[in-house]
């Protein structure tokens, strides 16, 4: 009891000794403190409780990419099996080019005992040499066949009106075309880089054009070449073939091309 009682005076004592002024002062800066602490107390726990929820649903994405890392790993690792069906489709949709060795190795069923494709390729091809002969350069790629013949065998220099001497070689070109009806065709003309003097307003553009076209109309008027299957289309100096530096190079590039364009049907089909 004599504890207690100690205490209590000594309270009394230190207390009758501070001023009451400042007795509240520091009271009122306690309780400023305790408030204080309260608030920033709790404010630790919500931002504690926001980071400990971000840390979970970071958790379940990481889980859910490597579950899907693993799944398409798994797929990934699997043999693919691809038909002949894939095979042809993968290479037209990769290089649009079929070459005359694709189709050659390519089987049309899966019966052995069948003809391979490529034949009907072939065989146009060997159709433009016979019938076109030394008279124009013949070119493949791309799954077309491209037969080139110099301007000079069709026009004078700088017009658009064929020569007399053009239908050796035209009648040619119609004979390879109406052999072969089902095959579309693009008649293409192409000029050197040169300008060149004339009356008319036109450039390399127009008579690039006008050649072509007047190439396609004489198939069509003369030699009954069905037009619903012609292409007229100009090129200019755009498409060189050789260096227009030299006067032999601009000779080179100027010439019509005619494009013939087999489906790939035809191509594989015989």
């Amino acid at each position: 009891m004599k504890k207690y009682i100690t205490i209590i005076l000594l309270v009394v004592s230190i207390t009758s000794c501070v001023p009451p002024g400042k007795l509240n002062d520091a009271l009122e800066a306690n309780t400023k403190l305790e408030i204080k602490y309260d608030s920033f107390y709790q404010s630790h726990k919500d931002t504690v409780a926001v980071i400990a929820n971000s840390i979970n649903s970071l958790k379940v994405t990481v889980q859910g990419l490597s579950d899907s890392v693993n799944f398409y790993r798994e797929i990934a690792m699997k043999p693919v099996a691809l038909t002949k069906g894939d095979i042809l489709f993968d290479k037209i949709v990769k290089a649009g080019v079929l070459t005359e060795s694709d189709l050659n190795n390519i089987a049309l069923t899966e019966n052995k005992s069948n003809i391979e494709g490529g034949k009907f390729l072939t065989a146009l091809k060997n159709d433009v040499k016979t019938i076109t002969g030394a008279a124009s350069d013949l070119k493949m790629g791309k799954g077309f066949i491209y037969v080139d013949v110099s301007t000079k065998l069709l026009f004078n220099s700088g017009k658009n009106t064929l020569t007399s001497k053009a239908n050796l070689t035209l009648i040619q070109i119609a004979k390879l075309l109406n052999n072969n009806p089902d095959v579309e065709v693009m008649i293409e003309g192409h000029t050197d880089n040169k300008l060149f003097k004339s009356s008319a307003k036109i450039d390399n553009w127009d008579l690039s054009v006008q050649r072509a076209t007047s190439v396609v109309r004489i198939l069509q008027t003369k030699y009954k070449v069905n037009p619903s299957r012609i292409i007229a289309a100009g090129r200019s100096e755009y498409m060189p073939i050789d260096d227009n530096r030299s006067a032999a190079g601009r000779a080179n590039n100027r010439y019509i091309r005619i494009v013939l364009m087999p489906t790939l049907k035809q191509v594989l089909m015989n």
